[in-house]
């Protein structure tokens, strides 16, 4: 239903129904979908502070829902028109790390890059090794090789060369 009135162009509405869809039943394997489309759709209804009540709880969170690249990049936007470009940064980081094979994650690395949502930025060490494994977790093989070696050719040593050596 939520989804329906979302495409029907009702995003408020939406955004309720997706709401009450945790509210109801917490339990249910779509509460953490609804979360995501609720955030997605305050988004859409131009309501940043219940976007990001919605997703800053969840946004950290171990799930590879397919909706959460997009609300990832609405949470970020609100974050930004919020002034908590800290965060928008942090919340783009975190989209660019987990979600390496969707178009949003390409946004989210011009944005970091381009310096949108606050000063330049350029992937760290932690950042090359933390991509590389999301995507051989997610058996992205050829993304996977090229970030760990960009993680091993930065020069620095830390107690992970040797696992990611074993990777590769």
């Amino acid at each position: 239903i939520g989804e329906v009135l979302l495409r029907a162009g009702d995003a408020t509405a939406a955004g309720a129904w997706f709401e009450s869809v945790g509210e109801a039943v917490p339990d249910t394997l779509q509460a953490s979908r609804a979360v995501w489309l609720a955030g997605e759709a305050w988004f859409r209804a131009g309501q940043c502070k219940r976007v990001i009540e919605q997703l800053a709880p969840v946004s950290k969170s171990a799930t590879l829902d397919p909706a959460a690249p997009a609300a990832l990049l609405s949470l970020a936007e609100c974050q930004a028109r919020e002034n908590r470009s800290n965060d928008a940064q942090v919340t783009l980081r975190h989209l660019w790390i987990k979600f390496p094979a969707v178009p949003e994650s390409t946004e989210a690395y011009r944005r970091l890059s381009h310096g949108e949502h606050g000063g330049h930025w350029q992937p760290t060490q932690e950042d090359r090794f933390l991509r590389g494994l999301a995507m051989f977790n997610q058996s992205l093989l050829e993304g996977a090789v090229d970030e760990l070696k960009k993680y091993l050719t930065a020069g620095m040593k830390d107690h992970r060369r040797m696992e990611v050596k074993l990777k590769l």
